[in-house]
């Protein structure tokens, strides 16, 4: 069948064999999915945190729905709490993640998007809005597919939470990792909370590992949008390799 974004998540589960999708009840307000197949996963029963926003929501059913239709993943309960959908280390947790990615932000419908547009934190917050999915969400599906040289950094209180780049532009290496301090010369929060700053150039020994020599080549801008709860976000685009 044709799909447009929002990929419709439920309607696609009840045609699997999923017979009922309902929040979970207040006394699991720790979970963000559970999973009730039969033993043969020919049906099966999936519940989701309606407390958390629309796209945590959805994300959590399309987890769900990966436990159901992954073959070599057994026909059990399944508990997944916050911390099973954000792994991506090779476990089942982190392929029912992929799946949910896959379904819910596929490849096929955000090329259009993308095309002939300038990557920047407006347009991936409309695609957010378009897919009704999260922002990092979207971010981490749109970055491989961008046809400029793009990372994005998240962090939480100064300190990086995680990185991730487009391979194929983005060639090296960020300084800045899990659990580093952003670089002291980058003031993200000068800005109000829900807000978006322009594109500014950064100093590139502070963010890639670059040869000392080659450092002068590049050209290295960032655009930070300050979240909630001390969470934030950085694009960073290299703009002029020489």
């Amino acid at each position: 069948p044709h799909i447009v974004a929002p990929v419709p998540v439920e309607e696609i589960a009840l045609s699997t064999g999923i017979l009922k999708i309902q929040p979970l009840p207040d006394v699991c307000e720790n979970i963000e999915g559970i999973l009730l197949p039969d033993k043969e996963k020919s049906c099966g029963v999936i519940f989701f945190n309606d407390k958390r926003p629309i796209g945590r929501q959805r994300f959590s059913i399309g987890h769900e729905l990966g436990h159901f239709l992954i073959p070599s993943h057994a026909g059990e309960q399944r508990e997944c709490s916050s911390v099973d959908l954000s792994r991506y280390d090779g476990n089942e947790e982190s392929e029912a993640n992929e799946f949910a990615k896959r379904l819910l932000l596929p490849e096929h419908l955000l090329l259009p998007e993308l095309k002939d547009k300038v990557l920047d934190i407006t347009l991936l917050n409309q695609l957010a809005d378009l897919f009704q999915m999260s922002f990092e969400a979207t971010a981490n599906a749109v970055i491989p597919l961008s046809n400029e040289a793009v990372a994005i950094v998240f962090i939480k209180d100064r300190k990086v939470r995680y990185n991730w780049r487009n391979f194929r532009h983005f060639k090296h290496k960020l300084k800045v990792n899990k659990n580093d301090d952003l670089p002291e010369s980058y003031q993200v929060f000068a800005l109000k909370q829900n807000s978006t700053s322009d594109f500014v150039e950064l100093a590139v020994h502070d963010w890639l590992n670059v040869n000392m020599g080659l450092q002068s080549t590049y050209s290295l801008h960032g655009q930070t949008f300050v979240q909630e709860n001390g969470f934030s976000t950085i694009l960073l685009k290299i703009t002029s390799p020489s």
